[in-house]
């Protein structure tokens, strides 16, 4: 039997609806705890969104809600919680015998590093200039006679 619409014969699923509670478009869930924590990592509005599964327009949109503020606003504080958080991990490895930590440290903060200096020595090389072959057979002939086995040694 088709659907009919008028209020007599009103088919079994039209009843159902009419007692069933108004169905809205879920909430979308951010974990705020987990979005601050990401921020702190340096990641930007878009990953964040996309972590969570929403459009980065609601997440902009969740941000200024919960915070009162845009996340371009609210990134800097959260990031220099994070790096702060980095420093701390850094300073505890250094104390705990980290050799490259307590390196890191010490060029960053009492300026010391490593110098190396190169000192390159540079000897001048003797050349005469050959113009004809003439030139070049005496200056061979010359070679031989030192010792230098000429060209072909």
């Amino acid at each position: 039997m088709p659907f009919k619409k008028d209020k007599q014969n009103k088919p079994e699923i039209n009843s159902m609806l009419e007692h069933a509670p108004p169905v809205a478009r879920p909430r979308d869930r951010i974990d705020w705890e987990i979005a601050e924590e990401l921020a702190s990592y340096h990641t930007t509005q878009k990953e964040i969104a996309q972590y969570f599964g929403v459009s980065e327009d609601t997440f902009a949109r969740e941000h200024k809600k919960r915070y009162g503020c845009g996340f371009a606003d609210k990134k800097t504080f959260f990031r220099s919680r994070g790096r702060a958080w980095l420093r701390m991990v850094l300073w505890r490895k250094a104390l705990y015998g980290d050799d490259k930590a307590l390196k890191q440290l010490a060029e960053k903060y009492l300026k010391l590093s490593e110098k190396v200096e190169v000192k390159h020595q540079f000897e001048p090389i003797a050349f005469q200039v050959v113009t004809s072959n003439s030139q070049a057979e005496n200056l061979i002939g010359d070679t031989e006679a030192e010792g230098g086995g000429g060209l072909d040694a």
